[in-house]
């Protein structure tokens, strides 16, 4: 009897032994495991917040905006206006090696003007030309027309989501002030981006319908 008694009790002491040794092999792959996973999460010292190269190009553009519309005696375009007040600025070679272009059209009702800037920035300070131009070959009304049906068929534009601008391409602009708000986007000038070669067959129209050279392709501005 005292035999069984004594078996019983060795079988129980290696069976929670056994248990004992189990769970401290499982307690310590846990902490293997999870000291694992935190080396996996350390930070990798990058940026919180990722610039793209459209936004690192734009903080140059509006730099340089400003600086030639002050030379040209143009005021900034403001942000909010007037929903009758109508007026696009298109800017040509920004960035690149030959003079930049721009004209501006405005547009108030009965009155309407445009203006046609050749721009020398290699030389300091800046010099220009500027025309006060012409009424268009097909009149204001179609041209008016043509600019919005243009921009916003099948809707209006916008940037490109791969923008990549090569060495030494130059920049095609386009501000404007419509129903009362401000807007701009831009594309290089070789882009193949749709939206991007739309304006600038919007650029060959208006440089035929008022007979000045915006350089829209950028031609004279690549080496």
């Amino acid at each position: 009897m005292w035999r069984s008694v004594l078996f019983s009790v060795i079988a129980s002491f290696i069976i929670l032994l056994s248990s004992g040794c189990l769970f401290t092999d499982q307690r310590v792959n846990r902490n293997t495991n999870e000291s694992v996973q935190v080396n996996a999460d350390l930070p990798s010292g990058g940026d919180l917040i990722e610039i793209d190269s459209y936004e690192f190009i734009e903080e140059g553009l509006t730099t340089d905006i400003k600086k030639i519309s002050q030379k040209l005696g143009l005021a900034p375009l403001p942000k909010t206006a007037r929903p009758e007040e109508f007026e696009f600025r298109l800017w040509t070679n920004l960035g690149g090696l030959g003079d930049a272009k721009s004209l501006i059209v405005r547009s108030s009702g009965s009155e309407n003007h445009a203006y046609f800037f050749d721009i020398n920035r290699a030389l300091d300070p800046i010099r220009f030309r500027k025309e006060h131009l012409a009424s268009p070959k097909s009149g204001w009304n179609r041209v008016l027309f043509e600019v919005r049906n243009r921009l916003t068929t099948p809707k209006g534009l916008v940037r490109d989501p791969q923008f990549q601008l090569s060495r030494d391409e130059p920049v095609i602009l386009l501000e404007v002030l419509d129903k009362g708000e401000y807007r701009r986007v831009f594309y290089g000038q070789n882009t193949s981006f749709q939206d991007g070669k739309r304006l600038i067959e919007l650029c060959d129209y208006l440089t035929s319908e008022f007979d000045v050279d915006l350089d829209c392709h950028g031609e004279r501005a690549t080496p």
